[in-house]
């Protein structure tokens, strides 16, 4: 990480998330594969408002902003996906705490690179975005959108030890509107 410019690292943001998509995206060009970078404190069950403003939002948008122009600047865009989501939605109602809990029914995620069809909204949500009301999605759509990018065929099925055919994924179809 030394090696990088002193301007480049205040891009990402002097945070341990913005130093780990930083070191994310040296990993990817020495040629590691798949890279994982987490973010903790998004459980905003307490304080959601002031959490978000002061501690999450601005990190997140510093660091993930950062990682996709520096993978543009490199010509990595098109080989490498970089999603950004968090495990599930939130609440539409406030808590008595003022936080926000889980919430499944939705939930917002967003691609960049990998060949996918970048500046789309899909799907839509009632005005407390509390269900989907148009082009609803489920978690085996979003992963045969990811396997799709990495090129590996959704129906891909693997045979355990015991002759048992093994699914990689149970159902869903990639988004069709994202797919170069």
């Amino acid at each position: 990480m030394d090696q990088e410019p002193a301007k480049l690292r205040e891009a990402y943001g002097r945070t341990m998330f913005g130093q780990s998509c930083l070191l994310a995206r040296r990993l990817v060009e020495a040629g590691v594969r798949y890279v994982t970078v987490g973010m903790p404190g998004w459980d905003t069950h307490t304080n959601n408002f002031r959490d978000m403003k002061d501690k999450l939002l601005p990190v997140l948008d510093m660091a993930y902003s950062a990682l996709l122009e520096d993978v543009q600047v490199r010509g990595m865009m098109d080989s490498t996906l970089i999603i950004c989501m968090g495990e599930f939605g939130r609440t539409p109602k406030i808590n008595a705490e003022a936080g926000r809990d889980h919430w499944p029914a939705t939930q917002v995620f967003a691609l960049g690179g990998g060949g996918i069809k970048t500046g789309l909204v899909i799907g839509d949500t009632n005005e407390r975005s509390e269900y989907p009301t148009d082009r609803p999605l489920s978690v085996q759509d979003f992963g045969a959108t990811v396997y799709h990018a990495l090129g590996v065929a959704p129906s891909l099925e693997y045979v355990s030890t015991e002759s048992r055919p093994i699914k990689v994924l149970a159902g869903g179809q990639p988004i069709s509107e994202i797919i170069s």
